[in-house]
């Protein structure tokens, strides 16, 4: 190369850099959050890569570079659609409010005049999540950031679902964990969930997050990095509370189930005592006067949230004897077969609603497609467990635990279709990873069959032609 030709790239190196210089300056004066957590992308990538095929890393970096950019692409779309009139636009009506308190609780914190009226708001026990208090200290160190914190979110997201990739294929393989995180990168509500400002992509997270430390408390090779993982586990229950309500008791039903579970799976004669003594335990706790007391309460509270969304305007399902609905009084008088017959109903319409032929809206028509989509996750889901207690019983006990607390939890409580479909989402993060493993399964039998199929008359066509 001439010396001009070397002076000519010395020269365009340099404006390429003072352009990307410019870029970023812009970016981070738009929004610094944004650039600071675009800047994790990379560490995300490596961490998650370590130690895979080439051409797993190939893939791997297909979706999670598709994953960014669609998401890069929406939030921008979104800035872009703002109106003039209001400070910025949002993907949910419930995330304005979210916003709102957030920036009121950084104001407060920072000294800065806050109304009266927007002060008492900011307290209020409706919507109330510590999630609040952790963006008013993000935008206490960055500014304002009403799209950032969307890219927050996302990133959230992406650390839980990179974190069960990682536990999922070293338990069930590269390609049933490959297809659980494309699942839960591209599924449209799981999608829209990640990119808003809301408190699902944390409460994934820390679910996920939470499966991976019970884990490593159980494998773990002494003490120091047993107990930081027991105080992981305390920590992400901690949040999961903090975040929802009813946080603690997926914490403690789906790491104390699971684990119980893995050890009590073990034995036959573990099993068939367990099959024995916790119906004797269960109904001896329900004998204790204590508990005859406080159970009254706790059924009117859980039907009274599912009386609530049924009488509220929607698309709602009704689980008790339509006389019920009349009076909210009728809650405190249910009969025990009633509250079973409630219970049989809630589970039933957590796996079939909406039905295709209940929908009612074109709103419910667009969602018919996920919702044969859920279907099909339900129908492998049991096959996965099944398959996942040969390939990991602790991995498994820990995900069918953690998905049936998220699941009934949601369950006994909903009434309102959207509602409904909204909160069972919070599973899927725990079933995907099942049904992709009931999926590979189910192929790879299929694919068995047919080649055992074909040898045969293979060998006809072979005998015949000679």
């Amino acid at each position: 190369m001439s010396v001009t030709g070397a002076r000519a790239s010395s020269q365009s190196t340099v404006w390429w850099a003072v352009a990307a210089g410019v870029a970023l300056g812009v970016a981070y004066t738009l929004s610094p959050l944004a650039v600071l957590v675009l800047a994790t992308v990379p560490l995300m990538w490596r961490w998650v890569s370590r130690d895979l095929s080439e051409r797993e890393r190939y893939w791997l970096s297909v979706v999670l570079v598709t994953a960014t950019v669609v998401r890069l692409l929406a939030i921008g779309g979104l800035f872009l659609s703002a109106s003039p009139s209001m400070p910025y636009a949002n993907f949910f009506g419930d995330e304005d409010p979210f916003k709102r308190r957030s920036i009121w609780i950084r104001n407060i914190g920072l000294g800065l005049p806050v109304s009266a009226a927007d002060y008492i708001y900011t307290f209020d026990d409706v919507g109330r999540t510590a999630y609040l208090y952790v963006l008013a200290f993000v935008q206490a160190v960055v500014g304002e950031a009403p799209y950032g914190m969307l890219l927050l979110n996302a990133a959230i997201y992406l650390v839980g679902m990179l974190a069960l990739y990682r536990l999922v294929r070293s338990a069930y393989g590269g390609l049933a964990a490959f297809g659980g995180l494309t699942l839960l990168l591209f599924l449209p509500s799981l999608f829209a969930w990640s990119i808003s400002a809301l408190k699902e992509p944390p409460y994934m997270c820390l679910g996920a997050l939470e499966i991976v430390a019970a884990v490593a408390l159980v494998r773990s090779r002494g003490v120091w990095p047993r107990i930081g993982a027991a105080l992981c586990v305390v920590a992400c229950a901690i949040g999961l509370q903090g975040l929802r309500e009813g946080g603690m008791v997926l914490a403690v039903c789906g790491v104390g189930g699971g684990l119980v579970a893995a050890v009590v799976i073990t034995r036959v004669r573990w099993l068939a005592l367990s099959i024995v003594v916790v119906p004797l335990v269960v109904f001896a706790v329900l004998e204790q006067p204590a508990v005859q007391r406080r159970l009254p309460d706790l059924i009117y509270a859980v039907t009274y949230k599912h009386w609530g969304q049924v009488v509220t305007p929607g698309y709602t399902y009704k689980l008790l004897e339509p006389e019920v609905y009349a009076d909210r009084s009728n809650l405190r008088k249910l009969a025990a077969p009633q509250v079973g017959r409630y219970v049989v109903r809630a589970v039933a319409a957590y796996a079939i609603v909406p039905a295709p032929w209940q929908i009612e809206s074109p709103a419910a028509l667009a969602y018919l497609p996920q919702q044969i989509v859920w279907y099909l996750l339900a129908l492998l889901a049991p096959i996965g467990a099944w398959i996942g207690l040969r390939r990991d019983r602790c991995v498994t006990c820990l995900l069918v635990c953690h998905a049936m607390a998220a699941s009934l939890m949601v369950a006994v409580t909903s009434g309102n279709v959207g509602t409904l479909v909204r909160h069972r989402d919070l599973a899927l993060p725990f079933i995907v990873w099942l049904s992709a493993l009931g999926a590979v399964e189910v192929g790879r039998r299929v694919v068995a069959r047919g080649a055992a199929t074909a040898a045969p008359a293979f060998g006809v066509l072979k005998v015949s032609g000679s």
